[in-house]
């Protein structure tokens, strides 16, 4: 019964921007229980693209007749995109850890636009763009039964950046059902990401000079819903793809090597 258990769950589990098709098989079979269990050790490259709103938790600057708490509902908007190289493993049937480093890059801008401050000439948008490393690790919890499987992913994320005054770093937990078919799988799920971003630095207002702020920024949606799908090709490569709307979008697509 045991071994029957292990072998659904390895035939039925999804990594974080990782799968593992049902037709997998291992390079070392598990012979005395006449099982083929997916190879254990995965590297893949992944693409990961998307655009979300902001909310400012906190700010500080220095302006005549203007206090802070008026800018709380001010749009921002935040793009970003990676691309990074992941290696996983399976330390237990249930049980992946995965680390991943690369590169990012995107922009936060800041419309300051509807403020009303009376001068002359109205304000424009703050725009920080940045790129660096972004890199993380985190683990993945998963099992199923039959062709169904469900799977519950955490990962930390943070970043190295060329802009000294912005610092990223976001806490994200992905939960995913799905089944599984011959060659691949398909799943819905739902994506919570605590972000937080802080920018310090300085605009210049017309008439007015240079004004040096402080902000921190977080997800004005952390969550959103995702669809995704992955395809086994051949024993070893696996490719994934997934969207995700409601709050965020977002686009991932990865080909994996398992051995």
């Amino acid at each position: 019964m045991l071994r029957s258990m292990v072998k659904i769950m390895l035939l039925t589990t999804l990594t974080a921007g990782l799968s593992l098709p049902a037709g997998a098989q291992s390079a070392a079979p598990d012979d005395n229980a006449g099982l083929n269990l997916p190879p254990r050790l995965g590297i893949s490259v992944v693409y990961y693209n998307q655009d979300q709103k902001y909310d400012i938790s906190s700010l500080s600057f220095e302006f005549p007749g203007i206090e802070p708490s008026e800018v709380n509902g001010l749009d921002v908007d935040n793009s970003t995109q990676t691309v990074h190289a992941q290696i996983d493993y399976w330390v237990l049937p249930f049980l992946d850890i995965f680390g991943f480093l690369g590169t990012i890059d995107g922009y936060t801008d800041v419309n300051l636009s509807t403020l009303e401050l009376g001068l002359p000439i109205p304000l424009d948008h703050v725009k920080i763009n940045y790129d660096g490393t972004v890199y993380g690790l985190g683990f993945t919890l998963a099992g199923g039964w039959d062709r169904y499987f469900s799977s519950l992913t955490y990962e930390y994320t943070s970043t190295d950046l060329d802009v000294s005054t912005t610092d990223i770093k976001a806490w994200v937990t992905t939960l995913k059902l799905g089944l599984t078919f011959e060659k691949g799988a398909v799943w819905v799920g739902t994506m919570y990401q605590s972000v937080d971003e802080t920018d310090t630095g300085v605009f210049t207002i017309p008439y007015v000079g240079e004004i040096p702020f402080e902000a921190r920024l977080e997800a004005r949606n952390p969550w959103n819903a995702l669809l995704g799908a992955s395809l086994g090709m051949g024993t070893h490569w696996v490719g994934t793809v997934e969207i995700g709307a409601i709050g965020r979008t977002h686009i991932l697509a990865s080909l994996a090597y398992r051995f």
